[in-house]
C-alpha cells in the first residue's frame, strides 16, 4: 500500500504488518513510479488526487502502477461552498484559478473525475455518491490489455 505520509506507512505497517502482501510505504504521485511498475492491483486515492498539480500526470502514474485488469478507486469530496469557505485560504486550493480574484475550488465533481479517467484511458468507470453527497467513491479499471497510454492517444499539435 502506498501512501503519502512517512508516519502513516509506519502506523499501517504496524496495523497490518502481519496480512501477507500488505506492505505501506510512503509515496508521492510525483515521483518516479518505474520500481513500481504494475505492481500493484488495487490503488485508493483518498482525498489525495485533487492535491495534484497535474491531474493526468497523477492518473498516467496511477496506470503505470496497476497491474493490466488493476483497479483504481477514488475516494472524493464534491465542490461546495462551505468546503471553499473553510479551506480556501490554503495557498494551493485555487491553484486552478485563471485570476487569483475569482478562486476556483479544488473539489470537483464526479462527472469530472470520470471524464479525466476516461482521458487517462482506464476503462469500466463507475462511482457511488453523487455530487450533493459528501463523498462519492469512482472505480476505474485499467485495460487488460496492454493499450496506449493518455499521452500516447493525445492529439499531437
Amino acid at each position: 500500500m502506498a501512501v503519502t505520509d512517512k508516519a502513516e506507512a509506519e502506523a499501517g505497517n504496524q496495523r497490518f504488518g502481519q496480512v501477507p502482501g500488505v506492505r505501506c510505504i510512503p509515496f508521492s504521485l510525483e515521483d518516479d513510479t518505474e520500481e513500481h511498475a504494475e505492481r500493484y492491483h488495487v490503488i485508493l486515492l483518498a482525498w489525495t488526487l485533487r492535491e495534484s498539480p497535474d491531474i493526468a500526470f497523477a492518473l498516467e502514474q496511477c496506470r503505470s502502477m496497476l497491474a493490466p485488469g488493476g483497479v483504481l478507486l477514488i475516494l472524493e469530496q464534491p465542490s461546495s461552498p462551505f468546503a471553499d469557505y473553510v479551506f480556501g485560504s490554503q495557498p494551493a486550493w485555487g491553484r486552478a484559478s485563471a485570476r487569483q480574484d475569482q478562486p476556483v475550488s479544488l473539489l470537483q465533481s464526479r462527472d469530472f473525475w470520470e471524464e479525466e479517467l476516461k482521458r487517462a484511458t482506464f476503462e469500466e468507470i463507475n462511482g457511488v455518491g453523487n455530487d450533493h453527497a459528501p463523498a462519492f467513491l469512482i472505480v476505474a479499471r485499467k485495460p487488460e490489455a496492454a493499450g496506449p497510454t493518455a499521452s500516447e492517444v493525445a492529439p499531437q499539435a
